[in-house]
């Protein structure tokens, strides 16, 4: 949870940090993008499994409150990783499936008429679900198994945008993960969902 404290009080400071210069780029209105990542899972037990990289496909909206260029939104998405590993005279096959539900906070910086910068952070609850094909080589049989849990977490991320039209806009991204330790059928488990992500974006200004 030390975490997640932190977070928000980065979060916190983000909102405070707008600068009444900056008034006359007031931005109305919301805007909405997807994004296609690359997929990194950080905790090294995931690494042992060999199941730490895969693709993450998301879809984020936003809208403009309270301050000039501040916003808030969710952002949904969905990551997969798959990885074989072998222990002894058993092989396993592991796939994870992962989904995030992002609550966020968003301030954008224009450098010019045509790029803006954008940083922001927010807390997250997190889907985990991680399916096992085991193979015994010496006999030959297989057994298979799936366990899930739900996990609170924290992110921060940045952007780079290019306004290719005053509406339309493609940029990249680059998010880093944090999470509470997984727990599978109630058993807890010193590992964790921290994952960092990077990768473009295309949306629309409304």
């Amino acid at each position: 949870m030390k975490k997640l404290i932190f977070l928000g009080i980065l979060l916190l400071a983000a909102g405070l940090s707008v600068a009444p210069a900056q008034a006359e780029k007031f931005q109305l209105g919301a805007d909405a993008a997807m994004k296609v990542d690359y997929f990194h899972f950080t905790d090294s037990t995931i690494g042992n499994l060999n199941a730490e990289n895969g693709m993450y496909v998301g879809a984020e909206f936003y809208k403009q409150l309270f301050f000039p260029n501040f916003f808030l939104g969710f952002e949904v998405g969905w990551a997969g990783t798959t990885g074989q590993s072998s222990l002894g005279v058993f092989h396993f096959d592991t796939d994870f499936t992962y989904i995030p539900l992002q609550f966020n906070a968003k301030y954008v910086v224009p450098i010019n008429p045509m790029f803006d910068f954008v940083f922001g952070g927010g807390l997250s609850y997190n889907y985990i679900d991680m399916n096992n094909d085991i193979i015994d080589v010496s006999t030959g049989g297989a057994g298979s198994g799936s366990v899930n849990d739900w996990v609170f977490g924290g992110q921060f991320f940045t952007e780079v945008n290019w306004k290719v039209t005053p509406c339309f806009f493609i940029g990249l991204n680059v998010q880093y993960q944090l999470t509470d330790d997984i727990s599978f059928n109630s058993v807890s488990t010193d590992a964790s969902a921290d994952n960092v992500r990077a990768g473009f974006h295309v949306g629309y200004k409304f």
